[in-house]
């Protein structure tokens, strides 16, 4: 009887490591870097198809934006032409069609967090993609700190790092943050109804310009023109309606906030987080 119980322990243990193993070969794939798209984008020859991918968790500058040819050159001299690790979190595809993964290179390095520690990328947590927040939030300040990549020229401000993302710590007489999210709108299907609310509680006029309200996803982001924002009022920016007041949109033809549950990123002008605002839903 004892035997009879060893052996089915026994089964059980290599059982068990049989499904770990293979959960890891489902999360874990070997591909060639084909072309370097941009800092955080690369095209990939994955099992004889070509696919894009983008870094998870990071975020570098866009073709119109400051630093954009350096942080493409900082991606390129890592990866270009390299076999590499691909590792994923939980979600497969971004809505861009694009494969998702934390990349290594045969000698161990964590590219997503590599760039992110040279100063060329900024940390850019969104869930459910978050395994990796908190490593390269740190990362993310320290670079800040050295003014390295594109903090060189940035004004200083001290940082916390916080809950898996970096904030400027602002003047005292500075706050302002998202105080609310209307996300069950009332109009049918687009829900163009849907706002976020931005409002300054402190006692100083707040110049918006080039701050950026991110609904929790990738690209879905509103860029505030040249708007000052005053003391004690609020700015409502809605999904794809125009009402008095600060009068922004998304411009969005369907809806942007989850009724299940969402969160909304909030950054100024240097792409620092601000505030983050998250609610359960229905």
């Amino acid at each position: 009887m004892m035997r009879t119980k060893l052996s089915l322990v026994l089964y059980i243990l290599l059982f068990s490591q049989g499904v770990a193993t293979a959960v890891q070969a489902q999360t874990e794939e070997t591909a060639v870097v084909v072309r370097v798209v941009d800092g955080d984008t690369i095209i990939v020859n994955l099992n004889g198809t070509e696919e894009p991918l983008r870094y998870i968790g990071m975020d570098t500058p866009e073709t119109d934006e400051p630093y954009f040819d350096q942080a493409t050159e900082a991606n390129s001299l890592l990866v270009a032409g390299q076999t590499v690790r691909l590792v994923k979190d939980v979600s497969d595809r971004d809505r861009y069609g694009r494969l998702l993964h934390y990349v290594y290179l045969p000698d161990g390095t964590f590219v997503n967090a590599e760039l992110v520690r040279q100063g060329w990328a900024r940390a850019a947590a969104y869930p459910p993609d978050t395994a990796h927040a908190d490593e390269f939030a740190q990362l993310e300040a320290e670079a800040y700190a050295a003014r390295l990549g594109i903090w060189q020229n940035m004004v200083f401000l001290p940082l916390l790092v916080n809950g898996g993302g970096v904030t400027a710590v602002p003047p005292t007489d500075i706050q302002i943050g998202i105080s609310t999210i209307f996300y069950d709108g009332l109009v049918p299907q687009v829900e163009s109804d849907e706002y976020a609310v931005i409002e300054n509680w402190g006692d100083t006029a707040v110049s918006l310009t080039g701050w950026r309200l991110n609904t929790g996803d990738e690209g879905q982001d509103f860029y505030f023109p040249d708007y000052l924002l005053p003391a004690g009022e609020s700015c409502a920016v809605y999904t794809d309606e125009i009402h008095p007041g600060c009068g922004f949109s998304f411009r969005s033809s369907r809806a942007l906030w989850a009724n299940a549950g969402d969160c909304g990123y909030l950054y100024d002008g240097n792409g620092r987080l601000v505030d983050e605002y998250c609610y359960a839903g229905d």
